[in-house]
């Protein structure tokens, strides 16, 4: 007997998983945590302090990210692709990934 299904490693199976996570993570956790913490923002009744201007600050500029990037997907959508590939985009990661200890300090400074 012939087998006629494709081979599928584990290594092909378990980088399917990570993609699918990170892709929920990008496209709902991330979006849902900024929403939540204007929600959060706007409904404490906790003084202002320099910690939590700090943290207004942080979900301002993580707005402004967010749509910038959601503007840009959708004009390459728009374009057919940007005419460009860049070296450096692999650096974003990198420092997104750098920054979640201090959003975590703002966080939990910012509601004590």
């Amino acid at each position: 007997m012939s087998d006629n299904h494709p081979k599928v490693s584990m290594k092909t199976v378990l980088e399917e998983i990570v993609l699918v996570v990170f892709v929920i993570a990008v496209y709902v956790a991330l979006p849902a945590g900024i929403i939540a913490g204007w929600i959060g923002w706007v409904r404490s009744k906790a003084p202002e302090t320099r910690f939590s201007l700090l943290s207004l600050l942080a979900f301002g500029l993580a707005t402004c990210s967010g749509l910038l990037a959601l503007i840009s997907l959708i004009y390459a959508h728009a374009i057919g692709g940007f005419p460009f590939i860049t070296t450096h985009g692999s650096y974003g990661f990198i420092d997104g990934a750098a920054s979640l200890p201090m959003w975590g300090w703002f966080w939990r400074s910012s509601y004590r």
